[in-house]
């Protein structure tokens, strides 16, 4: 048996929904029977709405039950309702990894991961946490099986922050994690780092459908430049290689994610702190405030989503006390800027936004 899985987005006028489709066969995929709706995500764009993301993988267990796995995540066509929260906040409620199987939860997706600011990174900046070119914090899933029927799921994740970091390109680098589940995908464990090097980006990995009890074969990328190989402009060549791995299988124990874990900014508040900029969204000029417990050098810099440096506004030593710094965004199109403030060894990122 074979099985096809996309995810498709419908026309607006038809019905405004998207959806992760299947199709299987019976004779070796010479044929395929109608697509059947695993997952719907309406889009309502005056809120908040699912998306799935860029990884979707499924296998058979040995009594021929469909198991399918995606990574999911959540956008929002007006900007501010994003900027509303922390955007840690936002991934640990939206972004996941989703498992379906039609005789588990009566046909219902199942969470297979969540987001955990705790592991993974819990920002979007383009400084400490650039991962990719429309990568999510968490991507690419892929699921497999081994001949006792342990379920296994594999996936890219980033656990950036100022100290796993592509120098250079100020990508976060890549680690390859894992879940398994020994009750047909109804509970899944903890997330398991299987790579584990902080200096090497590791991303797209992929898991043998069969493996031998207790083990797991996976096959991934490895590039010591990180994000080179998403393609990013004018960044540096990609140097990397695929790399085989066979590893134990991660524990199966039931996991429950810490929940209200209150994550440290990259910095030091005591020594300084950042405020968000006024007006935002703002029509060519906005302020940004700031304040130092101690003189410091500063510098400040607004960047676009892309990571390129739209403007450098401050490079100096500065006293302590509050701060206050315009941006003239001059003939810079609308969009999302970052704003970021670095001082006396820490960094700070704001979200700006400018609407024209």
């Amino acid at each position: 048996m074979a099985t096809v899985l996309a995810d498709e987005l419908y026309s607006l006028e038809q019905d405004d929904v998207i959806r992760i489709l299947c199709m299987e066969s019976t004779d070796g995929g010479a044929t395929f029977g109608e697509p059947v709706a695993l997952a719907e995500y309406p889009t309502d764009f005056s809120t908040v709405f699912g998306i799935p993301g860029n990884g979707v993988s499924a296998v058979y267990d040995s009594e021929e039950n469909l198991h399918v796995v995606w990574d999911a995540g959540a956008f929002a066509a007006d900007i501010n309702i994003i900027l509303q929260r922390p955007l840690d906040e936002w991934h640990q409620e939206f972004f996941k990894i989703l498992h379906y199987c039609p005789v588990l939860n009566d046909g219902k997706p199942i969470v297979a991961v969540q987001h955990d600011t705790a592991r993974f990174i819990h920002s979007l900046t383009p400084t400490n946490s650039r991962f990719g070119n429309w990568h999510g914090p968490m991507s690419f899933s892929k699921i497999g099986s081994d001949e006792n029927g342990v379920l296994t799921i594999v996936f890219t994740a980033f656990i950036g922050d100022s100290t796993d970091c592509d120098p250079v390109t100020g990508y976060a680098n890549g680690e390859i994690f894992a879940v398994s589940s020994a009750d047909n995908g109804l509970t899944w464990g903890e997330p398991t780092n299987l790579t584990n090097t902080p200096e090497i980006d590791e991303r797209y990995a992929y898991l043998s459908q069969w493996n031998e009890a207790g083990k797991i074969n996976i096959l991934y990328q490895s590039d010591p430049v990180a994000g080179a190989n998403v393609g990013v402009g004018q960044g540096p060549a990609s140097q990397c290689s695929y790399l085989f791995l066979k590893t134990d299988t991660p524990s199966t124990e039931p996991y429950q994610r810490p929940t209200g874990v209150e994550q440290p900014r990259v910095g030091a508040p005591e020594r300084f702190a950042m405020q968000q900029n006024y007006p935002n969204p703002f029509n060519a000029e906005t302020t940004i405030a700031f304040s130092l417990s101690d003189p410091a050098q500063v510098r400040l810099t607004i960047t676009d989503v892309l990571g390129q440096t739209v403007a450098v506004l401050l490079d100096e030593a500065m006293g302590a006390g509050p701060h206050k710094v315009r941006w003239h965004a001059g003939a810079s199109p609308s969009g999302l800027y970052f704003a970021t403030l670095q001082a006396d060894g820490g960094r700070e990122t704001q979200c700006l936004l400018l609407l024209k």
